[in-house]
């Protein structure tokens, strides 16, 4: 589109509209744009020397990310809000480009922006008119499961996007959109489309299987596992163009990607699928290195999932970047967190600052509002049952009071020399809730010792676990209870959840000395035992109880407790959290394993909790830190400014 034809943007908040508000220049005030080395250089001027007015000196100063900055010139990030900015701002007649290489990267930083709103404007219709747009007349509906109306808008919010992300809640069917999609874009191809879907380890076999339900044209669909010659075996195969074939789909784990990367990068993918996204959240990982590569030899990018935020906004900087390189409107980490970080000095100084609030989330909610899709289970009409909580309080035993006292005393002292001994850093921090978790071990019926060393470092005694009192548990015996009375219902089954090896085993072997028929999924438990189980969980009656890991069956999983395309009698109603950790990701993730499409009767969530103690401050902070990113996420007042705006592409 030429430059002359780009609409003015209108604002969706009054962030925005703040940050894009036209300014007052002299009529002979310039500003020249030059693109170099990943960078926008900005110079204002008059072409009769005279120095530039005022307000254009300032306007360089209201740029977000400003990597250094002069009187009359400025270097900024070459980003879509420094072009937003600068196209609202600054009159179009009165702009310089030092080179036809700078006005093309601006145009297409616009141009990209405006089909962002575009797609935005779908979403609003249907979220706050219920709207469906028309599908394409190319489009195939599946004869036996055919999409839902909100799964179509997906489809067609994603459909030829160079980056876009899917952030609908856990058991919508984000799966059902991407395969949409991708048998969309295969049969308009001329050639076989390549597709990557990159996924964790426990979820490969799901998507091989969704393939095959879903899919509407003819392809082939491999798993890359096995050793690495095995794996290069299936990878040269599945890249190998056949005839008839109009896509190609290849399934591979995180961590098999993050080692196979290089090999993974000679093909050229036409799409690579990130699900469970949040898998990469942090920069520092071999994930998020490696997936990165993979973006610069797709075509087109797409992330999944239902926890993009967990701990905080700054979630969001990678897996936003995944989707294109200054898709998180910055061209650095560093400079995503200054902007959305007011930070503070703590009390004394150092020099270092470690406190602040967030801002700036109205302009993060309009980038979430243009680049993903979410839709809640209650927005797309999946009338599920509630969720049922409740809390089943127990007392320790006198012996678990003792040890937990003086584990508070030997924890205390420990955080305190930590502490002292410098301006505490995330590392820190996160070690310290780390070790606070001792506390969780001794309240779920264990004590952990670790090993000793004297002065030279000789090992004085090896580090132990040790149960305390198992007959006489007051979760163990909270959790038979439970049981039993849920038995009163022959068709009714039922998930325990913990963290710790110690406490799922001994959950295991209570119900085993009840007689009750269940199943575990843990760490010890191969992939292969991992989905017998799950099929056993949802196909035998007579299997009632799953004892788990969420980080092992947390995600990933369908745990309906009976299959939905065969029906049945029965279904999983109770989750009892033996024990929870800091994770709100693993907390959300593990409680929608049974509440999803098909869900038959309302789910009650137990927690096990032994008042005053950490078990009430692990519930509190991960429910905050859900209820947080929840509130980040609601885009709704965005997405009611979309309506009234008039797009033209």
């Amino acid at each position: 589109m030429p430059l002359e034809n780009l609409p003015i943007l209108d604002p969706l908040s009054k962030a925005t509209e703040r940050k894009i508000q036209p300014i007052r220049i002299d009529k002979d005030d310039l500003l020249s744009l030059c693109a170099k080395d990943g960078s926008l250089r900005l110079r204002v001027y008059r072409t009769d020397g005279c120095y530039p007015s005022w307000a254009a000196i300032h306007f360089l100063s209201r740029i977000p990310e400003i990597k250094s900055i002069r009187p009359d010139r400025a270097v900024v990030g070459l980003t879509d809000i420094t072009a937003v900015m600068i196209n609202s701002c600054w009159p179009k007649d009165r702009l310089r480009f030092e080179d036809s290489e700078t006005e093309l990267i601006y145009t297409y930083l616009l141009t990209r922006f405006l089909s962002q709103t575009h797609r935005s404007n779908i979403q609003a219709k249907f979220k706050l008119e219920k709207t469906v747009p028309a599908m394409p007349e190319d489009y195939v509906e599946h004869p036996e499961f055919p999409q839902s109306d909100y799964q179509k808008v997906g489809t067609l919010m994603a459909l030829g996007q160079e980056g876009t992300a899917s952030f609908c809640d856990r058991g919508t069917g984000k799966t059902n959109i991407a395969i949409n999609r991708i048998c969309l874009e295969a049969t308009r191809d001329k050639k076989m489309m390549r597709v990557l879907i990159v996924c964790p380890k426990k979820a490969r076999l799901n998507w091989f299987r969704e393939v095959e339900k879903f899919t509407t044209c003819t392809g082939k669909v491999s798993i890359l596992r096995g050793v690495q010659i095995n794996r290069l075996k299936i990878f040269t195969h599945a890249i190998k163009i056949e005839d008839d074939c109009e896509y190609s789909l290849v399934i591979v784990s995180y961590d098999t990607m993050a080692s196979d990367v290089e090999i993974l990068k000679k093909a050229p993918w036409d799409l690579v699928i990130a699900d469970e996204s949040h898998y990469f959240k942090s920069s520092s990982t071999k994930r998020w290195k490696a997936i990165r590569k993979l973006r610069e030899v797709s075509d087109r990018r797409m992330i999944l999932t239902g926890t993009p935020i967990s701990n905080s906004i700054f979630d969001l900087y990678t897996q936003f970047e995944f989707l294109g390189e200054g898709l998180s409107g910055f061209s650095s980490q560093k400079a995503f967190k200054k902007f959305h970080w007011q930070a503070k000095e703590i009390a004394g100084g150092q020099g270092v600052s470690r406190v602040g609030s967030v801002q700036n989330i109205p302009l993060l909610q309009e980038r979430l509002a243009r680049i993903s899709y979410a839709v809640t289970k209650e927005e797309a009409g999946l009338n599920l049952p509630d969720k049922v909580r409740d809390v089943y309080e127990c007392n320790m035993l006198p012996k678990q009071q003792d040890f937990y006292t003086q584990m508070c005393t030997v924890l205390a002292i420990e955080i305190k020399r930590s502490l002292e001994s410098g301006t505490p850093d995330t590392i820190s921090a996160n070690h310290i809730l780390t070790r606070l978790l001792r506390l969780s071990q001794i309240t779920s019926g264990f004590v952990k010792f670790d090993a000793r060393f004297d002065e030279l470092g000789n090992l004085l005694s090896e580090g132990r676990v040790e149960q305390i009192e198992e007959i006489n548990n007051p979760k163990l015996a909270a959790v038979e209870d439970m049981i039993k009375e849920d038995a009163e219902d022959p068709n009714a089954k039922g998930i325990i959840w913990s963290n710790w090896i110690e406490d799922i085993e001994a959950c295991a072997r209570r119900l085993n000395k009840i007689g009750v028929d269940h199943r575990v999924i843990y760490g010890k438990t191969s992939d292969k035992n991992s989905e017998k189980y799950e099929h056993e969980f949802n196909n035998d009656p007579n299997c009632k109880w799953l004892v788990a890991n969420p980080k092992k069956a947390g995600d990933s999983l369908n745990l309906l407790g009976y299959n939905p395309e065969k029906g049945g009698n029965s279904y999983c109603n109770h989750m009892i959290y033996y024990c929870t950790n800091w994770s709100s990701i693993e907390r959300e993730q593990s409680e929608d394993r049974s509440h999803r499409r098909g869900t038959k009767m309302p789910l009650r969530i137990t927690d096990l909790v032994i008042p005053g103690t950490i078990d009430e401050e692990i519930r509190d902070r991960v429910s905050k830190k859900i209820e947080n990113a929840k509130s980040i996420q609601d885009i709704r007042s965005i997405l009611e400014t979309v309506l009234n705006l008039e797009i033209t592409l």
